[in-house]
């Protein structure tokens, strides 16, 4: 198990084509592209141990809650038990985490200024394969405050 200074978990969408594919046949625009389409899993300032779960995760459409406006994103937002866990796991290890809570997100496109009834999207019917995870050392200069929260009601 490694000891990282500080430490950014994510798990890649495996099926990112057919999230992107969903994405266009709903009229969004800047979506992000399929390649960098990512859960987070841990955004830690603090040193932790670190050892990855290699496994796919797979996030069925039951589980799809809503789309919701992120900082400059428009995220699809889902449960996972698993994924819970997982963050859970981490913040007992010691890791940090800059938010009240972690919710399971996806960021779709990065212009929330499209002019989408986010309400009447029609959440995606397939299921999301999630890849094993990736870590890397967090890039303290990435502008959190464009991924605050700025809906009340998106959790």
């Amino acid at each position: 198990m490694e000891v990282n200074n500080n430490l950014y978990v994510a798990r890649k969408v495996c099926n990112a084509q057919d999230l992107a594919d969903w994405a266009e046949s709903q009229g969004f625009e800047d979506i992000t592209p399929p390649n960098e389409m990512h859960v987070t899993v841990a955004y830690s300032r603090t040193p932790v141990a670190y050892e990855s779960d290699d496994e796919v995760l797979s996030v069925s459409s039951d589980n799809f809650t809503h789309m919701s406006i992120l900082g400059n994103a428009i995220a699809l937002f889902f449960n996972s038990e698993i994924l819970q866990a997982r963050w859970q796991s981490l913040i007992d290890s010691g890791a940090s985490w800059d938010f009240e809570y972690y919710t399971p997100h996806i960021s779709i496109s990065y212009n929330n200024g499209q002019l989408i009834e986010l309400d009447k999207i029609v959440l995606p019917t397939f299921d999301i394969e999630l890849c094993g995870e990736y870590a890397e050392p967090l890039d303290e200069d990435w502008n959190l405050s464009s991924s605050m929260m700025l809906n009340d009601d998106i959790i």
